[in-house]
C-alpha cells in the first residue's frame, strides 16, 4: 500500500491512513492528531510519544458488519467519540495539524472513519463529495460498512452516506474503475 500524505479539502488538514505496522513509518513530530482503531482483543495502541502526539483517540472493535460471538461491531458511542474528536480537529483551523488514521491493515475500518469526519465536516451534506475526497486520499479504502451506517445515522445523512457506499461497493463488483 503505497503511504502517502494528501491534504483534505473537508478536514482542512494534512491526512495519511495506514495500517498498523506502518505507524511507527511515520515522522517523529509529522503527526499531530492520530486515530487508532483496533480489534477489540488486540490489547496495545501506537505509542503516541514515538510519534510526538497533540491529541489521540483509541477505539477498539472488529472489522465486521454484524454480530459475531466473541467480536465487538462498533457501538453508537465509537462514532460518537469519533465525531468529538473531529471536532476537536476542526478548532483553531490556522494550526498546522496532521491526521494519521489507523486500523489495523489501513483498508476498512480507517477509511470508513475518515468518511464520517469528511461527512461531518462537509456543509452542505454531500455524500458523494466526502466519498470522492476519501477515494483522492484512500484509494485503496473499501469503508465498514457498520462504521458508515452508525456514522450516518449519527450526522443525519438519513442513508445517503450508506448509499454512495453501497454504489462504489457496487462498481467494484461490477469491475468499473472508480478512482
Amino acid at each position: 500500500m503505497k503511504q502517502r500524505v494528501q491534504f483534505s479539502e473537508l478536514l482542512g488538514v494534512q491526512v495519511s491512513v495506514r495500517g498498523l505496522s506502518d505507524v511507527r513509518g511515520a515522522p517523529k513530530g509529522s503527526v499531530t492528531h492520530m486515530i487508532s482503531l483496533l480489534d477489540s482483543s488486540y490489547g496495545g495502541a501506537a505509542d503516541p510519544e514515538q510519534v510526538g502526539l497533540v491529541d489521540h483517540l483509541v477505539l477498539h472493535f472488529d472489522d465486521i458488519s454484524e454480530r459475531i460471538p466473541g467480536k465487538r461491531v462498533v457501538r453508537r458511542e465509537d462514532i460518537q467519540a469519533l465525531l468529538e474528536f473531529g471536532q476537536r480537529l476542526a478548532a483553531n483551523l490556522d494550526q498546522e495539524r496532521h491526521l494519521l488514521i489507523h486500523c489495523h491493515a489501513g483498508v476498512s475500518r480507517s477509511s470508513a472513519a475518515l468518511l464520517v469526519l469528511m461527512a461531518r465536516a462537509e456543509p452542505e451534506r454531500n455524500a458523494q463529495r466526502a466519498m470522492d475526497e476519501l477515494l483522492q486520499i484512500c484509494p485503496w479504502g473499501l469503508p465498514n460498512v457498520s462504521v458508515v451506517e452508525e456514522g450516518d445515522r449519527l450526522l443525519g445523512y438519513h442513508g445517503k452516506l450508506q448509499d454512495v457506499v453501497t454504489l462504489y461497493y457496487d462498481s467494484l463488483r461490477a469491475g468499473a474503475n472508480v478512482t
